[in-house]
């Protein structure tokens, strides 16, 4: 089960193994303590290890997704992990900057202990040529069938004959080539989004659509183990989703030495649910930036769609 900070521990994951791609880089490890006699162990967020086996340095990462700042006493539990575990050395990241306390006594660690804040980044402080990235999401759902029929060649079939629980359904049953079916979502998105193709957000609506003014709806009807030629009119209740989105930009910044990396992140509501995305980006030569991996977390089974633009769209 997932548990909060899974995301940004992932994420340090991928900066960190940029800046280090040599290193054995692991996420959520449980690392034994040195002087226990029963086997007692200590969860870190994410562990790096560089070396040849014989200089191994061990690096532990905790990392604090939280609202709240992390005080001394977190700081202090963190310190007693680092010698508990016998690691070299500790990285200490959080969303809002450190107090003095902390700062004060991380210095006192000298080159054991290293902070980085992720901390939202306006555009004035970002590079020129900054990349922009976008999130798209779009989607039709059908909500309920309000009338469907099928007109059929006159005696080609007896229409009592028909399953209509199973054209009701969202089952596979409509096909254009006798080759490949398709439910009827599939049939209707392409005709429910050009119907609002300059739309953004969520637009829930009923509409009809029929064979007469829409040769797309001439196709066959897989029933009873055969494809039957059919004209359909159907009417239906649906949400349209279609969401472009500008991602916020946070910097991973280490205290003292500047911006390692940048994190894109969105959370958006749809219909379905909420969209949970983040993107780590880091520095790739001179002016070019690469993008490490797109961390999707939400609360469905997406269809959403990093982009990057060359100019602002519009949202």
């Amino acid at each position: 089960m997932a548990k909060p900070g899974d995301d940004l521990e992932k994420i340090v994951e991928l900066i960190e193994r940029s800046i280090s791609p040599s290193s054995v880089i692991r996420q959520n490890v449980m690392m034994p303590v040195l002087n226990s006699q029963i086997g007692r162990t200590r969860q870190c967020d994410v562990v790096i290890e560089s070396g040849p086996e014989f200089r191994r340095n061990v690096t532990i990462v905790e990392v604090q997704d939280r609202t709240s700042k992390v005080n001394i006493a977190t700081f202090n539990d963190w310190l007693k992990k680092l010698d508990d575990v016998g690691a070299n050395s500790l990285i200490c990241i959080s969303r809002k900057e450190f107090p003095e306390s902390v700062k004060e006594e991380a210095r006192f660690q000298g080159n054991r202990v290293l902070l980085v804040n992720l901390k939202e980044t306006t555009p004035e402080s970002l590079p020129l040529n900054f990349l922009s990235f976008y999130v798209a999401y779009e989607n039709v759902s059908i909500t309920g069938i309000d009338a469907l029929s099928c007109c059929v060649e006159k005696g080609s079939i007896d229409l009592a004959s028909l399953d209509t629980q199973a054209m009701h359904s969202h089952e596979k049953i409509w096909s254009r080539d006798k080759s490949s079916n398709m439910s009827i979502v599939e049939l209707l998105s392409p005709l429910i989004k050009e119907s609002h193709h300059d739309s953004k957000g969520i637009i829930k609506d009923v509409a009809t659509f029929t064979f007469k003014n829409d040769k797309r709806l001439v196709l066959y009807c897989y029933i009873n183990g055969e494809y039957i030629r059919v004209g359909l009119n159907v009417t239906v209740q649906y949400v349209y989703d279609n969401h472009l989105l500008s991602m916020v930009v946070s910097s991973y910044e280490q205290i003292d030495h500047g911006v390692l990396a940048w994190v894109f992140e969105i959370e958006h509501e749809t219909s379905h649910g909420k969209i949970k995305t983040k993107v780590p980006v880091t520095k790739h030569g001179n002016d070019a930036y690469k993008m490490l991996d797109v961390i999707n977390s939400t609360d469905f089974n997406s269809q959403v769609t990093i982009k990057s633009l060359g100019q602002k769209p519009v949202v």
